[in-house]
This record gives C-alpha cells, structure tokens and sequence, in this order.
C-alpha cells in the first residue's frame, strides 16, 4: 500500500468525504469533476487497498463514537475500564502530538 497511488482525484474525493461523509455520490461528482459511478469505483479500490475505512456502522439505530485524550501513561488503564463496559464494541488507539487545553 503506497499513497502514491491515490491521484488528484482520489485525494479530492477523500476530502470531500471528510468534509461530508453522508454525501451521495451524485452529489459529489459535480464538486469533483468526475461522474458519480466513478466517484463508486474509486471508493471501492480506495477502502479495498485500505487507504481509507469506515469507523463505525449503525446496527441497532444509535452509534455514538467518542474521542477520549488522555496521558500515554494512562491509556492502558483507561482502555481496561472502558473494556469492561458492555455497550463498548470497539476500542482504537492513537497516537501523536497533542492537543493544548483551552484557557
């Protein structure tokens, strides 16, 4: 998997979703510039090569995602608490540079 490989167009689309995730593909091809069943098979080979993913799915009519900042020292024993919550299915990790607190 190489970023390379996603062109102009890819990148766009990308964007596009991040800026609009629950938009359709008609929706999209005219900001893009590319037709709507273009816009169809562009994603299916950028989520099959796994350039980009869909994070959660609605089942049951309510999805809630939640982004918790915490200190590296203490994710381990933040995800084991969070473990043990049964409304819990997915836990993901990451990590970088941090975000300043508001004043």
């Amino acid at each position: 998997m190489n970023t390379s490989d996603l062109d102009r167009t890819d990148l766009r689309l990308l964007h596009a979703l991040q800026v609009e995730p629950r938009a359709s593909w008609n929706q999209l091809a005219p900001i893009i510039g590319v037709g709507s069943s273009t816009l169809a098979r562009r994603w299916e080979r950028i989520t099959t090569e796994g350039f980009a993913w869909i994070t959660g799915l609605d089942t049951r009519g309510q999805l809630v995602l939640l982004e918790i900042d915490c200190d590296l020292v203490l994710s381990k024993a933040v995800a084991k608490e969070l473990s043990r919550d049964p409304r819990v299915e997915v836990l993901e990790f990451a990590s970088g540079p941090g975000r300043s607190s508001p004043s």
